[in-house]
């Protein structure tokens, strides 16, 4: 039998939630629901007694941008399946309804940030959705460090967006239009963090924070001139200290090209001033996005020399 795919209902708006909260342990949906919630972009799959199982959203992300191509892109977000209803087909069924909605909707482009390494090989083998979005991320442990380090300055979306167009030039990515960014800054500001900006030797930086109970921060971001972070990471450090710290940077193809995604031992933080250690050791490259696209989009983003960005993704 088919599964039962369809736009929700008010009536469904709680249980929405619920799936939400159950799945991912959180509740940022009040603030997803906020400021993107609209029911024609958004499907469930009906599970017994024509309640919801399993849900997903699509919201209006910005713009994807290669060279001289720019087009409007969407976020398929927050695929969420109860576990008593999974491997039924049901978010298959939901995300292959988003595309087509996006699609007609305008979109030329719609991605899809995977909880799960795993999730990559289910889409990809169910949907028309590609490997595309590659990060190098690092887990980093601070030393303490003494010297001048730069101001960690909090910025609004507006400045954040200006800047990181100015640092991502050149690097195939998806911009973030402002009313995504301002949903970032309210996730980040929930968890203790926010959009940041350090100016230093090599020009301004800026960075993506949130902070966890856990003893643990993840720099979503983090953006600088040269590629080289050392003269923002101590002073993010300094001002969110933590016992681990995951950093999220673009990945150069080059790297990516004969072995695939791997460890690689990228040394690009130095000694921080004060400290005993270098701070860093190695990186992975690893996927983190997916996208459905004309191969014409495709072509674009392969034709520059670093792997496309998709962060923030709003994980």
């Amino acid at each position: 039998m088919e599964n039962a795919i369809r736009h929700p209902r008010s009536e469904d708006i709680p249980v929405l939630k619920s799936i939400w909260k159950s799945v991912f342990e959180e509740d940022d949906y009040e603030v997803f629901f906020q400021h993107y919630f609209d029911p024609e972009f958004c499907f469930v799959a009906d599970g017994d007694g024509d309640r919801p199982a399993a849900s997903g959203y699509l919201f209006p992300a910005g713009r994807l941008i290669s060279d001289n191509t720019s087009v409007p892109c969407a976020m398929i977000y927050a695929v969420a399946t109860l576990p008593e209803y999974r491997s039924r087909g049901f978010a298959t069924a939901v995300v292959t309804a988003l595309i087509t909605t996006g699609r007609a909707a305008g979109f030329h482009a719609i991605a899809l940030c995977p909880a799960e390494d795993s999730l990559f090989e289910y889409y990809s083998a169910r949907t028309k959705l590609q490997d595309t979005f590659f990060n190098m991320e690092y887990k980093l442990t601070a030393q303490p460090a003494s010297g001048n380090l730069p101001d960690l300055i909090q910025t609004d979306p507006e400045e954040y967006g200006r800047l990181r167009s100015r640092l991502l030039a050149g690097i195939p990515h998806l911009e973030p239009d402002i009313r995504a960014l301002f949903y970032q800054e309210e996730l980040c500001s929930r968890r203790g963090g926010g959009l940041f900006r350090a100016d230093t030797p090599q020009g301004t930086s800026c960075a993506i924070v949130e902070s966890y109970p856990d003893d643990s921060v993840l720099i979503k971001e983090l953006l600088s001139p040269s590629g080289d972070i050392s003269n923002i990471f101590p002073a993010i450090a300094a001002a969110f200290p933590a016992a681990e710290y995951i950093v999220r940077i673009p990945a150069q193809s080059a790297g990516m090209q004969n072995s695939g995604p791997e460890e690689h031992g990228a040394v690009i933080i130095k000694d921080v001033p004060g400290s005993t250690e270098p701070v860093l050791r190695h990186g992975i490259i690893s996927r983190f996005g997916m996208l459905t696209a004309p191969e014409g989009i495709f072509d674009a983003l392969g034709s520059q020399k670093t792997a496309p960005w998709l962060c923030p993704a709003f994980d």
